[in-house]
């Protein structure tokens, strides 16, 4: 309810019709009385968020990789942006239950080459071996300069393990301490990004490890 206490001629205070009235340094003023807010979402709102919401704690702990990994597709927007429409579609399930299909998941987007003939092993407690072809043929623009990505999601705790701008692909094999996820399983992928940053091969999934 408004207020008018100095009579007709005095300054409003409160809500008249869709405006208020107020006090602003002595001087009395008039604004437009803001829209009322939505208090209740539809269900198909309240679902979308909740995929919105599950896919941006799933990417953002790797947004460093990200920036590299889609620095050339991402036009017009952020690199984790683009991660973002990119795997968009990999939210599966019935609300609640929503889940990460993570065998779709793309961490990478780009022509560069990837390795093929991949091994992964855990050969000791706590660590885990992967090792690629290093062939290259002079028809592609893979080089042995190019560097190695890996990135590791254990579902159980939650937790990324990325490993990047550290390893050749010429080097053909790389040794990954990773103690915290002993005796768990890892979702994995790999790609590969050129030495400038300028290029990125699509990601590969490597699918679910054991680690001992």
């Amino acid at each position: 309810m408004a207020k008018q206490p100095g009579g007709i001629l005095q300054g409003i205070t409160g809500k008249i019709g869709n405006v208020v009235g107020s006090s602003w340094n002595g001087i009395s003023v008039l604004r437009q009385a803001p829209s009322p807010g939505r208090t209740r979402f539809s269900r198909p709102q309240i679902e979308q968020q909740a995929r919105f919401i599950l896919l941006t704690r799933f990417l953002r702990p790797v947004s460093e990789l990200l920036n590299q990994t889609f620095k050339r597709s991402a036009k017009k927007m952020s690199c984790f942006n683009k991660a973002f429409s990119v795997n968009k579609e990999t939210v599966n399930g019935l609300y609640p239950s929503f889940k990460i299909n993570y065998a779709s998941v793309m961490l990478s987007s780009g022509n560069l080459p990837n390795a093929g003939n991949i091994k992964t092993s855990s050969p000791k407690p706590g660590y885990l071996l992967l090792s690629w072809n290093t062939e290259r043929s002079p028809r592609f623009s893979a080089l042995g300069a190019d560097q190695v990505f890996i990135a590791l999601y254990c579902e159980d705790l939650e937790r990324w393990f990325c490993h990047f701008n550290s390893t050749r692909r010429d080097a053909g094999s790389c040794s990954l301490d990773l103690s915290d996820f002993k005796g768990r399983q890892v979702q994995a992928y790999m790609g590969f990004i050129a030495e400038n940053g300028k290029k990125a091969s699509n990601s590969l999934y490597l699918g679910k490890l054991n680690i001992s």
